[in-house]
């Protein structure tokens, strides 16, 4: 799990979720120990998965259009709402660790840091926020697909920061 996150960039908790919505895709095998064991077509699907949904803006129902998989009309089932609530938490939790970390960044650029280190904040700080975006986007998405549209803002409402 550890290599295929290194290599697609995504969270073990998303890849296991994707693997809910895509099992005709995604379902890998397992060692004698339950591990997951992955191959290059996964990978190769994730990213797929990853383009669609970040580069066309996709939602998960087209997506799994795309790859062929089933597409039914039915409301998700509570185990998937549950394991979407559950991805949305731990990407809160998610955003509070890099908040923190932010806030360490800022407290040292705007502290003492000699100006070779504050490029490197500066670096640390933009890539903190776009990490964070990225798991915004995948809560949204996730909450749109179990239908949860009200508890997501619109997008032409103002929250104060930018896009």
């Amino acid at each position: 799990m550890a290599e295929v996150c290194r290599i697609t960039g995504l969270a073990a908790h998303t890849i296991r979720y994707y693997e809910t919505q895509f099992p005709r895709s995604l379902t890998a095998e397992r060692t004698a120990g339950g591990h997951r064991k992955y191959r290059q077509e996964h990978v190769d699907v994730l990213r797929r998965i990853m383009q669609l949904a970040r580069s066309e803006g996709k939602s998960l129902r087209e997506i799994r259009a795309a790859l062929g998989e089933e597409v039914g009309a039915a409301p998700p089932p509570a185990d998937q709402v549950s394991q979407t609530l559950s991805l949305v938490l731990q990407n809160l939790q998610e955003l509070n660790t890099r908040n923190a970390r932010l806030d360490k960044l800022i407290t040292l650029l705007l502290g003492e840091a000699a100006p070779p280190h504050r490029e490197t904040l500066l670096s640390q700080i933009d890539a903190a926020r776009q990490e964070t975006r990225a798991t915004l986007d995948d809560s949204r998405r996730a909450l749109l697909e179990i239908g949860m549209r009200e508890l997501l803002k619109s997008d032409d409402e103002p929250d104060g920061h930018e896009h």
